[in-house]
């Protein structure tokens, strides 16, 4: 197996009878998506937040419903980012978009450059960078964006963290995919997307991903609190506050 990203993208070139990473003909990326959800293959290893001990353990993806919408719109030449790596990663490479790749573990990325070289995939149009998201954004170098996935890290405040480095780059009508919006952690940034509707369009929700369109060239981000309809907004009263304190209590009594 290769050492690294670069190693295995080296040897992709290397078998390639054109020079170019994977094979020459080109390939139906639908009849290719096919085979990857029928192989599912794992990608994801077991960490403890800092060190892969176990690689190839889980596929922790995208809903499968998300993954039909990303694939319908995704087209060759499309500037994209994504925080967080898996099948999606595979989605924009077979579809030869210009891919910005960010998630921490390097042996994942391998995983997905090996399954896509293994299938006869070019991986040529995608960028990896290795490390956590809130590490890798601040010293990217800015690159318009059509489309952006947040879906890396999920603790408190990286979520937060992925739009502020990135919202600017979108384009004005780019699309940004927040995934998990179940949890706390992204809830409040979608939460806070929700109320910028100067700046934000909400699209729609699939499953727990929603999608927001850019209404706005440029920046979007470092703007003074009482721009933010989310800052000025009055607090919850101390009845709303209550209430939701009681209906958790009752939750955690019911599961326990």
């Amino acid at each position: 197996m290769p050492d690294s990203v670069e190693e295995a993208l080296e040897n992709g070139r290397a078998a390639s009878p054109t020079g170019r990473t994977g094979m020459s003909q080109v390939q139906n990326p639908d009849e290719l998506y096919a085979v990857l959800m029928q192989e599912r293959p794992k990608f994801h290893g077991e960490h403890d937040g800092k060190t892969l001990s176990q690689p190839a353990v889980w596929d922790w993806s995208l809903h499968p419903a998300v993954l039909r919408w990303l694939i319908k719109h995704l087209r060759p030449g499309l500037r994209t980012l994504e925080t967080g790596c898996g099948y999606s990663t595979v989605a924009f490479t077979l579809w030869g978009c210009q891919h910005h790749v960010v998630a921490p573990f390097p042996e994942e990325q391998q995983s997905i450059v090996e399954w896509c070289l293994k299938h006869g995939v070019s991986v040529e149009t995608v960028t990896y960078h290795s490390g956590w998201s809130q590490r890798v954004l601040p010293v990217m170098t800015p690159t318009p964006l059509d489309l952006e996935i947040i879906d890396g890290d999920h603790a408190v405040p990286v979520p937060l963290l992925d739009y502020y480095y990135t919202a600017d780059w979108l384009v004005e009508g780019g699309l940004l995919l927040v995934d998990d919006v179940q949890l706390r952690s992204v809830q409040q940034l979608s939460d806070f997307l929700d109320t910028e509707t100067l700046r934000w369009e909400f699209v729609e929700q699939i499953a727990r991903t929603r999608i927001y369109r850019k209404r706005v060239e440029g920046r979007v981000t470092g703007l003074l609190w009482n721009q933010q309809p989310f800052s000025t907004a009055s607090p919850s009263s101390p009845l709303r506050s209550f209430l939701y304190r009681g209906l958790r209590k009752i939750k955690r009594t019911l599961a326990g």
